[in-house]
């Protein structure tokens, strides 16, 4: 996304829809996402939609020219609907 448009919440609004299609009309039991530790605004983002924190992998893939290390969170079907619930 363009910097620009960065921190409006369009990203949470977008991931919020994705995960309700995810979880209400395809069924899905667990979703993931794996993200740069470097990435500290998409880290929060998953955060704040209820993921949990599962995985930290140390310098786990080489990515241009250098070791990165990568976040693995994930969301149950049932830990989205009690998110849901507390928020209405």
């Amino acid at each position: 996304m363009a910097p620009s448009h960065q921190g409006q919440g369009y990203a949470m609004e977008a991931l919020e829809c994705l995960l309700e299609y995810g979880f209400d009309t395809l069924g899905l039991h667990r979703v993931i996402a794996i993200t740069s530790d470097q990435n500290h605004a998409a880290a929060s983002l998953f955060r704040r939609l209820g993921f949990r924190q599962e995985a930290h992998h140390i310098e786990h893939r080489w990515y241009k020219s250098s070791w990165e290390s990568e976040f693995v969170f994930a969301l149950l079907k049932r830990e989205w609907e009690l998110r849901s619930q507390k928020e209405a």
